[in-house]
């Protein structure tokens, strides 16, 4: 995953484009499909044979927004990011 992807991954989730309460998963997942942008299973076709790697899904966002090296959460346990996140996979 390329840092600017997952920076705006995270800039659409909080609002920072124009949205006010922020983009729902799935609104996300959509808009990086639409630009062209390959999902993180067309990196890596050899491990993800049983998907397509033709466009994002909500739950690869989702994904993305939890994981702790994005999330600055060093403990291991996800505990903090994951307790304060609302994980919504409809457009506000």
């Amino acid at each position: 995953m390329t840092a600017p992807v997952v920076v705006r991954i995270f800039h659409e989730f909080v609002g920072g484009d124009g949205h006010r309460r922020g983009k729902g998963l799935q609104l996300i997942a959509e808009g990086l499909t639409r630009d062209g942008i390959p999902c993180p299973s067309a990196y890596d076709a050899a491990r993800n044979r049983h998907r397509s790697g033709v466009a994002w899904a909500g739950s690869a966002v989702r994904a993305i927004l939890l994981a702790p090296r994005y999330t600055a959460d060093r403990s291991g346990t996800g505990s903090t990011s994951r307790k304060n996140c609302s994980m919504s996979t409809t457009s506000p």
